[in-house]
C-alpha cells in the first residue's frame, strides 16, 4: 500500500505535466513553450502557483494575480492521474509492466480530456503513441507484437466498419470520425487480445450512455458527442482489471 501511495504520489507530478499537454497540444503548442499562465490576466504561473494540487489549494483556485478562478480542470486531471497510477501499481507492483501501462494510462488521460474540452484526438498524440505502442509491445512482460497487432486488428477493424455506416451509409459524419478509429487501434496495440474485445465492448457500451444521456438532456445534435473519452475510460479499464475480467468469463 505505502508503495501504491509513493506511485500515486509520482502520478501526481504527471498530471501537473499532462495539464501542461492538454492546453498547449490544441493549440499547436509544446511542453518546451513559455510557463503556464493565468489565462485572465496572462501572467506567468510560478512554479508554487502551478504545483501539483498544491498550489491549487493554497490560491482557493484563484489566480494569486487578478483573483480569478482557475479551472477545475488542473486538479482534476492531477487526481484522477494519481488515482490511476496507484491503481495500476497495486494490479501489477513495481516492474516493467508497471512502468509501461502508467505510461499508457497517462496518455489515455490526455486524449480523454482534449477530447472532453475540444471535441479532437489529436494525430500528435494518437501517431507517436502507435509506434511506442509496437516497441513496447515487444519487451512488456505478458504483451507480444502478435497480441497487439490483432488487438488492434479487432478493435480498429471493428470501428472502421462502424465508420463507414455512420458516415457513408446513415450519412452521419458526427457521429464517429476518424479519430475515434484511430483511438480504437492504439487501444488495441495497447492491451492485446483478449483485452481489446473488453475494451472495445465497454467502450461502445459508455458510448451508448453518452448518447441516451445527451438525448434525455436535450443536447443530441447540437454538439458531437467526444466518443474518444468513453473509448479512454473503457481503454484504462482494460489495461486494469481486463485480464481479470476475461478470467473471470472463461472460467466462472
Amino acid at each position: 500500500m505505502a508503495v501504491a501511495l509513493a506511485w500515486g504520489l509520482l502520478g501526481l507530478a504527471v498530471g501537473w505535466v499532462l495539464n501542461v499537454l492538454v492546453t498547449r497540444l490544441p493549440r499547436g503548442g509544446s511542453l518546451l513553450a513559455a510557463p503556464l499562465h493565468c489565462h485572465s490576466c496572462g501572467k506567468p504561473l510560478s512554479f508554487w502557483d502551478a504545483a501539483p494540487l498544491v498550489g491549487f489549494l493554497a490560491q482557493r483556485g484563484r489566480c494569486c494575480y487578478c483573483g480569478a478562478n482557475l479551472s477545475w480542470r488542473f486538479p482534476a486531471i492531477e487526481i484522477a492521474t494519481a488515482l490511476l497510477y496507484a491503481l495500476a501499481c497495486l494490479r501489477y507492483g513495481l516492474g516493467l509492466e508497471l512502468a509501461v501501462y502508467s505510461l499508457y494510462l497517462a496518455i489515455l488521460v490526455v486524449i480523454f480530456a482534449i477530447d472532453w474540452r475540444h471535441r479532437l484526438i489529436l494525430n500528435v498524440v494518437t501517431y507517436p503513441t502507435a509506434i511506442l505502442c509496437l516497441a513496447l509491445a515487444v519487451v512488456t512482460p505478458g504483451s507480444s507484437l502478435v497480441s497487439s497487432l490483432l488487438g488492434a486488428a479487432a478493435y480498429g477493424g471493428t470501428f472502421v466498419l462502424l465508420y463507414l455506416f455512420a458516415v457513408v451509409i446513415y450519412r452521419r459524419g458526427d457521429a464517429l470520425g476518424m479519430g475515434d478509429v484511430k483511438l480504437a487501434i492504439i487501444v488495441g496495440l495497447m492491451v492485446g487480445l483478449p483485452r481489446a474485445i473488453v475494451a472495445m465492448v465497454l467502450g461502445i457500451l459508455l458510448g451508448a450512455l453518452a448518447g441516451a444521456a445527451a438525448l434525455l438532456a436535450g443536447r443530441s445534435g447540437k454538439e458531437p458527442i467526444p466518443y474518444g473519452t468513453s473509448l479512454s475510460l473503457a481503454a484504462a479499464f482494460a489495461i486494469l482489471y481486463g485480464d481479470l475480467l476475461v478470467n473471470w468469463y472463461i472460467y466462472s
